[in-house]
């Protein structure tokens, strides 16, 4: 039997150590295929066989070590669910990140402001415990559970020196072990460390949070309730209690429910949410409808023929969620730093304490507490705030600069990844197109003198008709003049055009058959008038490409990169399209897994891809590639699927990201650069090598300070990546 497949947020996690526990501990179960967690997303995606290990048992043997998975009924719930967890976990990094630097003010105001003793070691002890226990918590829990582990991170570092930091605060505070002047510069680390680090740790959330959910943006479309027939009565019931075979009534403006056949009546149906074309697709007796799709103005009644995720909508949701979780994570430059920094540091803030205790001064109290100062000076000014804070301050300019230009990232890593793009996939509609169908050509077979009579007749038919092109012909005639006419009987036909009769004279608009002449073949959809036979006439209607889409193609090539252009439309429209637009290779008559297969084979090649689409038929294909790209104007689920949001619909926006994702990649480089040489130089001045032969020291003060300045100077040079982008 075929292995079930499920996602799963995640409630509990405060470190990968706990993604790599859930991995391990799940493979180990009989009936589970396969488990990985995306930490990042907080997402396990099991595999198990239904047979063997049942969901429940899954869900327990995740409590028994730790953790909490959230499951639902349905899809909609089970995403709320996961929308609460998340605004929780980031309203409490807000609290510890406002509260730790309300505790580090507080110290530098206590720092200058003479107050009694008493008074004083309250009012340096009370924020650095508050500090300590309650808003740098996380680094503790994380840090113990990665050494468990054998893994070391930041939040090792963090947690080890505040720790060291408080401890020797409080001796120095309590007891003659270290002066007591030197409390001060300890509870600064412990107050300070934790506020620069939550600080970076906030920013980087709030760049790369997404800001909508994908899953979510579907299942809210989708309908919750269908009209189903069952011996002779029509009952409503939850799509879920919908079985293969049931008969559905669907009447107009309905969604539809589950994929099926016509089996009785006649109407149109939006199908933009899976094929993006604009124009409605006729559906008569045998044609087959999809779920999530729209009735146009006629009712019908369909056979269910696949239901929940085996339709093309929940195949869609599935492969989402499969990209979600099974994509590997990007591991953060600082993590790697940080797992051969951290274990350096604390062996070097150990060796220098021996070092000290052994060849220090001559009584042991002050061998003691040179070897404690200069231990704690290489642990506080070796802390990577600077390496903490050198990704998400330059995403903070970046997000802002790019956001001014109508530009919005989603995902931190597409700004290391967009760079290295070697191919673009471009979605026809409303990506290259403007979206929406509007009259090119006009060919009239009267005299002039006698168009505007007619012009009238078209707007007057056409504003009765519901028809989509019908919008774009009232739009191309609306500032003609015309007259107010009354037609004895307006007859619209389901699939062919609109009858009517005035003034004795038979009035037809439609396709070529409908009014009785030969179809153009030119592209386009073209639409005809008639009055007694005699052809008026044919307006030639498209969804026209962009000069700012030609401009950005253009651009593109010009940076090397390959165009390809993917559409869902007819090969003659996609031809029509990709010659305009300056695109050499075009792929027609695309279903939205067909689209994921190009994507797919492409990456395999070892190419490096970007797709932009605006269409629910396009998310599959977005959740794959490298890097994706969505407008505003389009459809929720393509928005919340991309990696970026452009505000406004201008393609040339994209080949501006990647200019300007080039000048961020080179910011962060830089700024790890400062905060590495700064760490070479400081660490052994720190350890006291100077000391023996000039005297010179670095106490936890000033190792706290250029702590400080270390992250000041990447802080800076994030600022000036606002100077630079405005170059590009």
């Amino acid at each position: 039997m075929k292995p079930t497949e499920r996602s799963f947020p995640v409630i509990g996690m405060h470190c990968t150590a706990c993604a790599q526990k859930i991995e391990q501990a799940l493979s180990k179960v009989s009936g589970i295929d396969e488990a990985n967690v995306l930490y990042n997303e907080r997402m396990l995606n099991v595999s198990y066989k239904e047979e063997m290990i049942t969901l429940e048992e899954i869900v327990q043997r995740v409590k028994e070590i730790g953790f909490e998975l959230i499951t639902a009924d349905t899809g909609q719930e089970l995403n709320e669910r996961r929308r609460k967890a998340q605004e929780k976990e980031l309203r409490r990094m807000r609290l510890d990140t406002i509260g730790a630097w309300i505790a580090t003010i507080i110290m530098m105001v206590m720092m200058w402001w003479h107050l009694p003793h008493t008074i004083h070691k309250i009012g340096m002890l009370l924020p650095a415990t508050a500090v300590f226990f309650i808003f740098s918590s996380r680094f503790h829990i994380a840090a113990l559970k990665q050494i468990r582990h054998g893994i070391f991170s930041m939040d090792t570092l963090v947690s080890l020196s505040t720790t060291v930091s408080f401890i020797a605060g409080n001796i120095a505070l309590w007891h003659d072990l270290l002066p007591a002047e030197d409390a001060h510069l300890y509870f600064d680390a412990t107050t300070m460390i934790p506020a620069f680090v939550l600080l970076g740790k906030w920013l980087e959330q709030k760049a790369t949070i997404r800001t909508g959910d994908a899953i979510a943006s579907i299942l809210n479309r989708s309908p919750k309730w269908a009209m189903v027939m069952r011996d002779g009565v029509a009952t409503e019931l939850p799509i879920e209690l919908i079985k293969v075979g049931d008969k559905i009534r669907v009447r107009a403006g309905e969604t539809i429910p589950v994929d099926g056949v016509v089996i009785k009546g006649t109407s149109t149906v939006d199908e933009k949410l899976i094929s993006g074309e604009p124009i409605p697709a006729e559906k008569v007796i045998g044609s087959t409808v999809y779920a999530g799709t729209i009735n146009g103005t006629g009712a019908f009644t369909m056979e269910a023929q696949s239901i929940g995720s085996e339709t093309v909508l929940g195949n869609i949701i599935e492969t989402i969620r499969r990209a979600e979780t099974e994509r590997p994570p990007i591991r953060r430059i600082a993590d790697k730093i940080a797992s051969i920094f951290v274990p350096v540091v604390g062996l070097l803030s150990l060796l220098t304490f021996f070092l000290w205790y052994f060849l220090g001064e001559s009584t042991d109290a002050n061998a003691v507490s040179f070897a404690i100062r200069c231990a704690v000076s290489v642990l506080v000014i070796s802390c990577p705030c600077a390496l903490g804070l050198a990704t998400p301050t330059a995403l903070t300019v970046l997000i802002g600069e790019t956001a001014k230009r109508q530009i919005l990232i989603r995902k931190a890593a597409t700004m290391e990844v967009l760079p290295r793009i070697t191919t673009v996939f471009l979605d026809k509609t409303g990506t290259i197109t403007a979206g929406m169908p509007e009259v090119v050509a006009q060919e009239w077979y009267v005299p002039s003198e006698e168009q505007p009579f007619y012009q009238s007749v078209l707007y007057t038919l056409e504003r009765e008709s519901t028809h989509p092109l019908a919008e774009a012909i009232c739009s191309f005639f609306a500032d003609s003049n015309k007259a107010e006419l009354a037609f004895g009987s307006i007859n619209t036909i389901v699939g062919k055009g609109i009858e009517a009769e005035l003034e004795g004279k038979n009035y037809r608009i439609g396709n070529a058959d409908f009014v009785g002449t030969s179809s153009s073949s030119l592209p386009g959809t073209h639409v005809y008038m008639s009055c007694n036979e005699s052809l008026i006439v044919h307006l030639t209607i498209e969804d026209r490409v962009t000069d700012e889409s030609r401009q950005a193609i253009a651009d593109m090539q010009k940076m090397g990169l390959k165009v390809v252009l993917l559409t869902g439309d007819n090969k003659q429209a996609a031809r029509h399209a990709a010659q305009i637009s300056g695109i050499q290779e075009y792929h027609a008559g695309l279903l939205p897994s067909e689209k994921l297969a190009i994507v797919q084979t492409a990456i395999e090649k070892g190419e490096q891809v970007a797709m932009i689409g605006d269409g629910i038929n396009d998310s599959e294909a977005l959740s794959y590639a490298h890097v994706s790209a969505s407008f505003a104007s389009g459809s929720d689920i393509a928005i919340s699927v991309a990696d970026i949001t452009f505000l406004k619909h201008d393609l040339r926006l994209f080949p501006q990201s990647i200019r300007m994702m080039h000048q961020g990649v080179k910011t962060i480089r830089l700024n790890f650069f400062w905060a590495l040489i700064y760490n070479a130089l400081a660490i052994p001045i720190a350890a006291g090598v100077l000391y023996p032969a000039w005297g010179i020291f670095i106490t936890p003060a000033l190792s706290g300070a250029a702590m400080a300045f270390s992250s000041l100077s990447v802080v800076s040079n994030s600022l000036f990546l606002k100077k630079r982008l405005h170059h590009k």
